[in-house]
C-alpha cells in the first residue's frame, strides 16, 4: 500500500481570498512553486517523514476538477486505477473524521491480506 499526498489549488491564497491563516501564500505562478509549496506542506504536516508519496496537480487544476478535492478529502484508489473510498466532510460540517478512512484502510487490509500490500496498515496501528 502506497500512502500519498496530493497538493492541489491553495484553498485561502493570500492574493486571492485572504482569511489571515498562519499558512496563508499566494497562488503560485508556476508547477515548480507548487511543488515547493507542496514539499513545505508535506514536511510541516509530518507526510514527508511519514513515507507518503506527494503529488502535485497541475497548474490548470485538472486533478481537482476530476476528483471534486477541494478544500479536502480522502481517496483510497487501488492498484488498478479503481476508487474504493471517498472521505469527506459530511453536508454542514467543517471537518471530517480521518478515523473512518484508518477503519476503511484496515477493513481493506483484512480482506485483502498480503505481507506487503498490509505493512502500512500495521505501522498505522502501531502510530496509535
Amino acid at each position: 500500500m502506497q500512502w500519498c499526498l496530493l497538493y492541489i489549488c491553495e484553498a485561502h491564497a493570500s492574493d486571492t481570498w485572504l482569511l489571515k491563516f498562519s499558512h496563508e501564500q499566494p497562488r503560485p505562478v508556476s508547477i515548480e512553486q507548487r511543488c515547493e509549496y507542496a514539499a513545505r506542506c508535506a514536511a510541516s504536516l509530518g507526510f514527508a517523514s511519514a513515507g507518503f508519496r506527494v503529488m502535485v496537480d497541475t497548474m490548470d487544476d485538472a486533478c481537482n476538477a476530476a476528483l471534486c478535492a477541494w478544500p479536502t478529502a480522502y481517496y483510497v484508489v487501488d492498484a488498478a486505477g479503481t476508487l474504493l473510498y471517498i472521505g469527506e466532510a459530511k453536508e454542514g460540517d467543517y471537518g471530517y473524521d480521518v478515523h473512518e478512512l484508518i477503519a476503511f484502510v484496515r477493513r481493506w487490509c483484512r480482506a485483502h491480506r498480503s505481507a506487503e500490500g498490509c505493512a502500512e496498515e500495521r505501522r498505522v496501528t502501531s502510530r496509535r
